[in-house]
Formats: structure tokens, sequence, C-alpha cells
């Protein structure tokens, strides 16, 4: 029988962009530090680019690196591979869900100890390089809220290309809002995730 499959080992890509596409004219092409937060260097890279907060640009750009960001630094410590047991492993106990309370022999059972968990995809990958955990939420409406207030979004686009990642998916902003108003006036309650 063969072993399960694992995600290959990732050498540094010399061809990976970590310039963010910016140049300032006094300080030269800006080079990510990986190990750092991932607001943190984007407001780093903001400030070498001279975008101004609260502008279309500044707004766009900040949506975009995120999410480049967060992804390349997710798949280097999580792993890409739907059926990488491994990664998934990690994932549930980088988060606290370590046996014996949640069993995570397959990744079934993964998937399982994962759902009740609302975490900010940003803050996830942030709490890994800095070695903590990061905070979980009660609910999706809390975690909506905190999205709102701190535009930590992720794009759902992104997160539907990795398993891994779609497991956090959930509504936010005015989309989020319908539905609720939505569900207000029929009596229903749905699962929105």
């Amino acid at each position: 029988m063969s072993a399960p499959p694992t995600d290959p080992p990732r050498a540094p890509d010399p061809g990976r962009d970590n310039t963010g596409g910016a140049a300032h004219p006094t300080s030269g092409p800006f080079t990510r530090d990986e190990s750092a937060s991932l607001v943190a260097e984007f407001r780093r890279l903001a400030i070498m680019s001279g975008w101004k907060r609260k502008t279309k640009t500044y707004k766009q750009e900040r949506r975009k690196r995120l999410a480049e960001w967060a992804t390349e630094d997710f798949e280097d410590t999580f792993g890409v591979l739907a059926n990488n047991l491994q990664g998934w492993q990690r994932l549930c106990r980088h988060l606290g869900l370590d046996e014996p309370e949640h069993y995570l022999g397959s990744i079934t059972d993964c998937k399982k100890a994962l759902k009740p968990v609302f975490v900010n995809i940003i803050d996830l990958i942030d709490s890994v390089k800095m070695e903590t955990r990061p905070k979980i939420f009660n609910s999706a409406d809390a975690l909506a809220r905190y999205i709102d207030n701190t535009g930590k979004a992720y794009p759902r686009e992104k997160a539907k290309t990795s398993p891994l990642l779609s497991n956090f998916l959930i509504e936010v902003g005015p989309r989020r809002r319908r539905r609720r108003k939505k569900r207000s006036k029929d009596g229903n309650e749905t699962q929105n995730a």
C-alpha cells in the first residue's frame, strides 16, 4: 500500500514576486518580510508606494496584496492538496483542536473538528508566524462584524480554490445583511458558511 499523499516540500522560489509590484523612487523595490504580519507589511508597502488610506487604490491594493500573501503563506504552512491528511491535522492542531477532545485520524475527522470554528484567515496566517493561536469567534456573525470593522477580508473566489481555506468562508458585508433580513422576514434560519 502506498503512503498517503503529502505536499512536496517547497524550496524558496526565486521567481516568486515578493516585491508586491511596487517601488518607491527613493527607496527602491519592496521586498516582503515573510516573517512579519501581513497587515504590517502592507502598511510598509503603502507608505513606500505613497498610497493614502481610504483611497480607492489603497483599498484595492490592500485587498489584492493581503489575499496574495495570505494564500502563499497558508499554502507554505498547511499545503495545497485536498487529500493531504498531515496538512489538515497541522491546521487543526494550530487552532487547538488536538486529541483527545478531537480525534484527527482522517480528513473527515478534521473537517468535523473545524466545522464550528470561526477564525479570520488573515489572523490565522499571522498567528502561525507569531507562534500564537488566532482568536476563534463564537459565531459567524461575530466574525463578520470583526471583518467589517478591521477590513481583514479574504476574497471568496481565492478561498474556493483551496479546500482547507474554503472551510473558513462566511458571508460578510451587504450580501450577509440582505440574507439576514430575508431570514427574519420569513422566519426560517439557514446556515451561511
